[in-house]
């Protein structure tokens, strides 16, 4: 090509900023038409007269043997397409193409642009006020393009320092000091900073995360609940780490406040590496024939660490990295697994995140350096990462979520609303959603949203100021708001997308938005993430709250169909039913009713008589005993029913006025399916759907549950109906009484609350009268404990008699002996029977009074009779007046009646241990040994039934969740083996539930 024939056009946007900087431009490129190397410099200002500027622009691109695209968000929005061209003829070798970058945009996240020429060096825009003068960039631009054209712009690189050029196995290396690594942890410390800025966190409101930990001893597992961090700092000898997380669940904030913890140890500890795998973007084409090597991922840790880092920290890095690797100094924390690019785009078994998942495992523990590995539990890493202890994040514990609310300052009103707010409790177990909550109290003076849409509201407008838009974007929250729809609107309504997408995608499809100036404001105020070109918002919620309000805009189109299937808009439909208009929520509230009632299964020949109304509780417990179920059939149709049953409670909980016209129909389905239903995980969803209900009837189905699980207790269904329980209005006694008996005295070690269940269970308006039964039965707790001091006392006599009065004590300290029993069976206690005696009926106050009474006449007696000698029991009758004879024949019967009970007991133990114990253990060891990753559920079912006792039943269950067997294949008769409903078959279905993704999405 001769370069005197040679054409430049300059291709720019109608932006006035971009004019005024072209003009300048403009000026500085004159010398490359004075110096002979282009012919002319075509640029719009030249359109003749008349032309259209289209038609002029398009023929000036087929004309040009050089292109240079003026880089804006401007340009972007109206140019994208001729940019694509210029780069296509580039390739083809028929134009050269340049990017001069005018004003700070997103180019770099376009791979089209990467290992492009662009102008000026580093792509730093020629706006930046960090030149040294005005004319500056515009003269390095200059500069570029004339070593370009004069062929002096392929010259070999210059030589790096000799300090780098030099291998760190050669003799004059020179391996780092103490204080050139404490520098390097400083720089480190102060990159997590800038990131917690990034991300507007501040590490005070940090909270100490919660995880079960999983490590395997020998050949056993041990399972423990522990926090995050110190799991971690305490396991110094564990090399390998995998931290498994729902999004929001606060997997980056420990990791980086984890990094700072290591980074302030000692200088023998391991430097820590935070490194977030969702940046790993690279021109590699990878592929399960094709995946990413040991070479990639360090590539991408080098440039990560150098990213933004000063020169100094820059050539230490260069200098000392692959020797301190190879010394094993690195405490490598990759965060993010699911993210990556490798792994977003692709189906959760693919075996390239089989091969990713090797590669970053050999790679972080070569030569002796640690690696702990982050991910959600959807495309997790496979076996190939062996990691030594796996920690599975649980939801923040009631104390932590407290903890956090009083660090940031509300009153202990403001959180006892919060905690009776049907739609915001379950909101605040998780991280992300409790800032999210946190930051619409401190910008409403403590109000609490009406919905959950109002919290990404209140969070959006306030990171958009509309007067920065409108100074340095021309632009207002509402254009920012609406490409923000139109590009959620893209992703959810384009099947080939998830929740990223390509830019040039978006440039192509949604032109005529100012999408760049919308993308960098959502990245630069944390609402969204950009890695290598290709979009995401920074969480799923936000990308839900933009397709509400595109529902919300378009009710008519609705998609309704995904409810059933459980598809991605569920969750968007289920923010949009919170606000939607009453005409419209109705019609989705009778198309998942209507769904719902298409589950199939066969009817029970005992249905009609055994519901029938009038019956007593007694008569009704004893035909439940002989009934046969009802067999629901597990298929398609099933899922689809449940998933629309548990679309109506998590949409319409707050709107269950509008269910109203249902109510007889949802309670009798729900009583017809639990009391002689099959399936625990349908009756668990039928169970939650209770609060759907108006509250006499809603009450009435709780009690008659309850009454039915006391012929079998079900822990997973009995949690269901108390916290079906906080979502009515103040309960009654019926329902007190059996949340007493149940929820909180059977869940607590020897029956005892402690202070921090006490408070959140005083936060509940419905749970606050149990909260004071509990705190006085704290003070009952010591009591005890002080008749038991004085009666040692007593049988010590250290007074030797000096104290007058001590025989009352005998009575006293006998009986609350015999009370020991309440410590095992905690409704023997006192306080319970006087609490249960305020919420009974008539005729069991009746019962309860007698026999109460029994028992202060027998205390009564023992504490008047004259003698209390060691001998008094075999006293001659005669010399007992009658009522201490019929103390003396009580006692004597309560120790013999509690001495055969005693006996018998210890014999039908035994008798149990032998039949089924001792049978067991040898079955469950071998099943242990010979129980694989991926276990058809055939063979499980085997395993369970072969089980006689619940005790290893319930052992097997905990050992399938602690290998993490995923299940293959179906159940042989349909569903899973419930052995008569009880605590084992619960933690079989709540693992099913998983294994079935039927588990509420994490917020």
């Amino acid at each position: 090509m001769d370069k005197a024939n040679n054409k430049l056009v300059i291709i720019y946007s109608h932006a006035e900023q971009d004019e005024q900087l072209t003009a300048r431009l403009l000026s500085h490129l004159a010398i490359l038409q004075r110096q002979g190397l282009v012919q002319q410099i075509w640029h719009r200002g030249l359109i003749p007269a008349g032309e259209e500027a289209e038609t002029a622009l398009q023929r000036a691109l087929r004309e040009s043997d050089i292109i240079v695209s003026l880089i804006s968000n401007d340009y972007f929005d109206e140019f994208f397409g001729l940019l694509e061209d210029a780069l296509h003829r580039e390739d083809e070798g028929e134009a050269e193409a340049f990017a001069i970058v005018l004003r700070d945009c997103l180019w770099e996240e376009y791979p089209l642009l990467q290992g492009r020429k662009v102008l000026p060096p580093d792509g730093k825009p020629i706006s930046s006020r960090d030149w040294d003068s005005a004319d500056q960039p515009y003269r390095q631009v200059a500069e570029g393009l004339l070593r370009h054209l004069r062929r002096e712009g392929r010259a070999a690189p210059a030589p790096l320092p000799k300090e780098e050029a030099e291998s760190p196995d050669g003799a004059s290396y020179q391996p780092p000091g103490p204080e050139e690594v404490q520098r390097f942890r400083e720089s480190l410390l102060r990159r997590l900073e800038v990131l917690d800025r990034e991300t507007h966190w501040n590490p005070e409101d940090y909270l100490h995360i919660n995880a079960l930990a999983h490590q395997q001893k020998g050949k056993s597992f041990q399972k423990k609940a522990v926090s995050l961090d110190k799991a971690i700092l305490k396991n110094r000898d564990t090399p390998s780490f995998l931290i498994i997380g729902e999004p929001g669940s606060g997997k980056s904030v420990a990791l980086r406040e984890l990094a700072r913890k290591l980074l302030g140890a000692g200088q023998g500890e391991q430097i820590p590496l935070y490194i977030n795998l969702r940046d790993w973007y690279t021109t590699e084409n990878w592929a399960p024939g094709q995946p990413p090597g040991p070479e990639s991922l360090e590539g991408f840790i080098l440039s990560s660490l150098l990213e933004g880092q000063p020169p100094a920290t820059q050539a230490f890095i260069r200098r000392h990295y692959r020797e301190l690797y190879r010394r094993g100094r690195f405490f490598f924390l990759f965060d993010s697994f699911d993210e990556t690019p490798a792994v977003i785009d692709s189906y959760e078994h693919s075996p390239l995140i089989d091969k990713l998942s090797e590669v970053i495992y050999l790679y972080g523990l070569d030569g002796g350096n640690r690696l702990l590995l982050a991910s959600r539990e959807f495309k997790r890493p496979t076996s190939r990462f062996a990691a030594g202890l796996s920690l599975h994040l649980r939801p923040l514990g009631e104390e932590m979520v407290i903890e956090s609310l009083e660090k940031a300052g509300f009153r202990e009103s403001t959180i006892q609303q919060l905690y009776n707010h049907h739609n915001l409790r379950p909101l605040i177990k998780n991280p992300f959603s409790l800032s999210l909550v946190k930051d619409y109290l401190k910008n409403n003076a403590e109000q609490l949203p009406p919905h959950q849409l109002a919290l990404y509201e209140s969070c959006i407008h306030n990171r958009l100021d509309a007067r920065v838009l409108a100074e340095e974007y021309r632009l207002r929250p509402a254009d920012i708001i609406h490409t923000a729809r139109a590009i959620a609107a893209f992703l959810f309504d384009d099947p080939r997308y998830g929740l990223a997408v390509e830019l040039q995608e978006l440039n192509r499809r949604l032109k005529g938005h100012p999408l760049n100036a919308t993308i960098k404001l959502l990245r630069d105020q944390r609402l969204a993430r950009l890695g290598k070109g290709r979009f995401s918002f920074i969480h799923r919620k936000f990308h839900e709250y933009f397709v509400a309000l595109n529902f919300r805009e378009n009710p008519e189109a609705l998609p309704v169909e995904d409810i059933p299937l459980d598809a991605r808009n569920r969750d968007a439909l289920v923010l949009y039913c919170e606000i939607a208009e009453e005409e419209t929520a109705r019609k989705v509230i009778r198309y998942c009713w209507e769904e719902t009632q298409k589950l199939a299964c066969e009817p029970s020949p005992d249905e009609a008589w055994l519901l029938q109304p009038g019956l007593s509780k007694k008569e009704r417990q004893k035909r439940l005993k002989k009934a046969r179920p009802r067999k629901i059939i597990i298929d398609n149709r099933y899922y689809q029913s449940v998933n629309c049953l548990r679309f109506l409670v998590d949409g319409f909980i707050s709107r269950k006025d509008l269910l109203e016209p249902y109510s007889r129909e949802l309670s009798e389905f729900i009583l017809v399916n639990t009391e002689l239903g099959d399936d625990l995980i349908l009756q668990k969803f039928l169970i939650e759907a209770i609060a759907l209900l108006p509250q006499e009837e809603a009450e009435r189905l709780i009690v008659r549950i309850f009454d039915k699980l006391t012929l079998a207790p079900n822990p997973y269904l009995q949690e269901s109906l108390a916290n079906a329980s906080r979502y009515l209005d103040k309960l009654s006694a019926p329902v007190l009484q059996h949340l007493a008996r149940f929820y909180f005295l059977r869940t607590k070690s020897l029956g005892y609350p402690t202070s921090k269940d006490i408070r959140t269970l005083k936060l509940s308006d419905n749970f606050r009268p149990l909260a004071r039964f509990l705190q006085v039965r704290e003070a009952e707790k010591w009591l005890f404990l002080l008749a038991v001091i004085l009666g040692g006392v007593y049988l010590l006599d250290p007074f030797q008699g000096g104290i007058d009065g001590w025989q009352w004590m005998v009575p006293v300290i006998l009986f609350e002996a015999a009370l020991f029993v309440f410590v095992v069976i905690p409704w023997f206690s006192v306080v319970f029977l006087s609490y249960m005696f305020r919420l009974s009926d008539t005729k069991t106050r009746v019962f309860m009074a007698t026999i109460v009474s029994l028992l202060v006449l027998y205390l009564l007696f023992m504490s008047h009779m004259d003698s209390m000698d060691a001998g008094f029991l075999s006293a001659p009758e005669g010399s007992l007046p009658l009522g201490s004879k019929v103390a003396v024949w009580a006692y004597n019967i309560i120790i013999v009646l509690g001495l055969v009970w005693g006996i018998i007991s210890i014999i039908y133990t035994a008798f149990l241990g032998y039949k089924y114990y001792l049978k067991d253990l040898p079955r469950f060891r071998k099943i242990r040994r010979e129980l694989r990753p991926a276990t058809p559920r055939e063979e499980i079912a085997g395993h369970f039934r072969s089980l006689q006792s619940g005790y290893y039943r319930k052992k097997y269950i905990r050992l399938l969740r602690e290998r993490e067997v995923a299940p293959t294949g179906e159940w042989p008769d349909g569903k899973p083996p419930y052995e008569k409903g009880d605590e084992a078959s619960g933690m079989l279905a709540q693992l099913e539930e998983k294994w079935r993704n039927l588990v509420p999405r994490s917020s």
